[in-house]
This record gives structure tokens, sequence and C-alpha cells, in this order.
């Protein structure tokens, strides 16, 4: 089955290129049709089946707001993107209350589009193996097809080191937009939602490897349980959000008995630490900023002796001198 696609726009050349230029086959998609403003676009959804509609912000008679609210409330199992330029971006998203699934700021990329409808495709194409029973319907989360994007990413990507930034790319979106609607739906912050689910995995990881009872586990920030503990230990390892690393060290260390080991996982980011900042996408440079002021310290600090060995995404070997031992 293919998807019915409705471009909507004023400009002839932006319609041309959607239409023409985009290998929306490969997508699962066909152009069903065109339309140069909201009042035809609305004509054209009431006579035919269309799943998607790609639509401009500003057009005589209705504009894509006005489009979008129509479809939410007679149509809203279609899903709708917002073309938007720079100075209408703030105008556009007053459509959040019409659930509309992405906001693709002009001028775009023929990649970003195809990657933005592809991710539409895969969510609908799950929503249509669904269960479909009346249980499952009733107790399933409604959320909009942005927000379920966005929690597929997170799913998928659990284990990696993930930043909001890097989430709100993946749903071609931006940090503070994706960071409000996320709050609005689910009920709770990105990082929260990130954290409890890290929480959850690690109980399961736990129990089935029948640890229980040799495994605390203390839920919370890092950063605060590290302050509250007390003692010390002979061995931390630390394998955590990357550009935390620096904040945990003055408590690791107060934690760390002498002659005991620190352990840094992925110190070198797949070779990225050892790149300028500079070929450094700009996202990920705070990131790389703060690892290479962590591996400065630790190779640096009076009270440690530190071996960096370049396997996998790299691990840094610290430990922890005595007084008597310490460097001048």
């Amino acid at each position: 089955m293919s998807y019915q696609l409705l471009i909507v726009d004023d400009e002839v050349l932006i319609r041309k290129a959607l239409s023409q230029y985009i290998d929306w086959e490969s997508l699962n998609c066909v152009v069903h049709a065109t339309a140069s403003n909201g009042k035809e676009a609305i004509k054209i959804i009431e006579e035919n089946k269309i799943d998607i509609v790609i639509t401009d912000v500003k057009m005589p008679l209705i504009d894509g707001i006005e489009l979008s609210r129509y479809i939410c409330k007679n149509h809203p199992n279609i899903t709708t993107v917002i073309l938007s330029g720079y100075a209408e971006f703030e105008y556009a998203q007053s459509a959040i209350q019409y659930h509309v699934s992405q906001y693709l700021l002009k001028p775009i990329s023929k990649e970003k589009i195809m990657s933005c409808i592809k991710d539409i495709v895969k969510q609908k194409n799950t929503e249509l193996l669904a269960d479909d029973s009346m249980n499952t319907a009733e107790t399933a989360p409604k959320y909009s097809i942005f927000i379920k994007q966005a929690i597929n990413y997170i799913d998928e990507h659990l284990t990696d080191d993930m930043t909001l930034e890097t989430i709100a790319e993946s749903v071609h979106s931006n940090a503070s937009y994706l960071s409000r609607i996320f709050k609005k739906e689910v009920g709770t912050s990105v990082i929260t939602y990130i954290t409890d689910l890290r929480i959850k995995k690690a109980k399961e990881n736990i129990k089935n490897q029948g640890k229980e009872e040799q495994i605390t586990l203390l839920e919370g920030d890092a950063i605060e349980i590290l302050k509250g503990l007390d003692g010390s230990f002979d061995l931390i390892f630390v394998d955590a959000a990357k550009g935390q690393y620096i904040h945990f060290l003055d408590d690791v260390l107060r934690l760390l008995a002498p002659e005991g080991v620190l352990v840094s996982d992925n110190v070198l980011q797949d070779g990225d630490v050892a790149r300028s900042r500079y070929a450094i996408e700009r996202r990920d440079r705070t990131i790389h900023k703060r690892m290479r002021d962590y591996l400065y310290t630790i190779k640096n600090h009076p009270q440690l002796e530190t071996t960096i060995l370049p396997v996998g995404d790299g691990v840094a070997i610290s430990i922890k001198m005595g007084e008597s031992n310490e460097r001048r």
C-alpha cells in the first residue's frame, strides 16, 4: 500500500520541486495532488483519501495553520507537516494544538524532507501492525507522531550518550520546541524520561542476572547521589553522560581509597576527542570540550597516576596515590 500525499504551497516552483524532484516511490508514497492554498486542499481532502499533507504556512484564502486546524478536527488520521520560513517559525508553532507532526524550516534540503517522510511512514506502518484490541486502545498513551518518533529514537539509543539536541535533530526539530511539547504530552521532561527508562532497564538486568542481593541500586541524579555518599571505595567505574565526567571528579576522588582504581570508560569518543573542536559538529562541542578538560585533569592531577588505553572508545585507568606519593 502506498501512502497518498498532498502538497500545499502557493508557489508553483515549490509545488513542482516537491512533486518531481523527490523519489516518493522509494518512501512508499505517491503525490496524489497539489494545491495552491488551504481552500483547494480542503476540497481535495474531502473528495479523496489523503494520508500525509505537506503545507506551507502563509497562503491566500486559508493558510497552513487553519488547514492544520481543519485536518485535526475532521481528519485526525492525516499526518500534517508544515514548511516554515525562519520569520514565521513562532507563528507555525501555534499549530501545536492541532497535532502537527513536523516543522521543517526553509530552505529545506531534499534529504531532510525524505528523512522526515520516512519517519512518518515508519510510524504509520507501526500503527497498522499494532494490536487493535479495545483494551490496548483504551490504555495506550495518545501521543502525537512527533513525540512517538522521539520516544522511538530514545528507545533505540538508550545505551548511547544522548542529548536533548541529538534527539531533537532526529525528529527534525530544535531542543526548545521538543522539550516543551514532550513535557506537555508525556508529563515529564525528556531527561527525566530517559533516566527513569534507564533505571527500569538496570533493574531488569540486575534481576535477570540474579544479582539483587549483591548489587545496591541507588536511583537518581549521579551528581546528587555522589555528594551524599560516605566511606571509601577500592574501585570506581565511571560510564555516564560524557559531559558530566568532569563534574563527578571531586566527589569521586573524595570517595576513592588510597591506591584505589578509577576506571573512566569511553573517554576517546571514537577518536573525536583528539580532533579539533572545529571538526566537531556544533551540537557536540560542549561534550567534546568537557571530555578534553577531564582527560587533562586526570592526567595532571597530583593525586592520580593515569594511563589512557586506546581500546574501543578509549578507557582511562587512574590510580589514587597516597599522600606521600603525590606528585609535586
